[in-house]
């Protein structure tokens, strides 16, 4: 496997967890929206607690994915022959 085809494939990677991330904390965020409007029991509290911090966790690693995919983007972007840029700006621009 060729170095180019390697850093084509690690942001592919880290576009899909992205995508994997940002979708669960959409997911997270339904939950939450749900709790809210429930009525406030301690078991309702717990839920909506553990909801917000899943969210959390899933919005901080979508953030990291896309700032790494972007960065292998950047620095590598002269190195990727112009058919598999194009390729790649594509799922660049997905995030």
């Amino acid at each position: 496997m060729s170095i180019t085809a390697k850093i084509i494939n690690d942001i592919r990677n880290k576009v899909r967890e992205y995508e994997t991330n940002r979708s669960q904390a959409e997911n997270q965020e339904n939950l939450v929206n749900g709790f809210k409007n429930a009525t406030q029991t301690k078991s309702v509290k717990y839920q909506l607690r553990e909801a917000q911090s899943y969210q959390t966790i899933f919005e901080t690693n979508a953030a990291n994915h896309k700032q790494e995919a972007n960065r292998l983007y950047m620095e590598y972007k002269e190195y990727i022959d112009s058919n598999e840029l194009s390729e790649v700006e594509e799922m660049i621009d997905k995030l």
